[in-house]
């Protein structure tokens, strides 16, 4: 159990840490929203565990919708790549905390050990 929960939760660090470094490559690419997106689109969509992620998911197609957003005049730019920056950093907190709620539940529900030494009439003991 204890190495199903670090496994899972190393994969959902490294899924996000991943995604942004495969953006941030590509920004430093290209300058224009629809490049870095497609560059980012692709990068992504030869990783197949990435594929699989719904936040992953979820982002490409938000930069998706800007695109067309983009392509058909409704917004500029910048705000379609502050838009889609939004939903990424919105996407790590998220993973974020249930990163910390793991991590807590884990450190709740984990077996104790206790240690006790007789110190003259009484006993001491240690709970790790």
């Amino acid at each position: 159990m204890r190495y199903i929960l670090l496994v899972t939760s190393f994969l959902i660090l490294v899924s996000c840490a991943t995604v942004e470094k495969r953006q941030v490559a590509c920004e430093e690419q290209y300058s224009k929203f629809l490049d870095i997106y497609s560059c980012t689109k692709q990068s992504i969509g030869t990783d197949t565990r990435l594929n699989k992620d719904a936040g992953v998911k979820l982002y490409l197609l938000k930069g998706e919708q800007l695109v067309e957003q983009l392509n058909n005049g409704k917004i500029s730019e910048i705000d379609a790549k502050t838009e889609w920056q939004k939903l990424f950093v919105e996407l790590k907190q998220h993973e974020d905390g249930e990163q910390a709620a793991r991590v807590r539940n884990y450190n709740a529900n984990k077996p104790k050990q206790t240690y006790c030494v007789p110190v003259g009439n009484s006993v001491s003991c240690t709970t790790y």
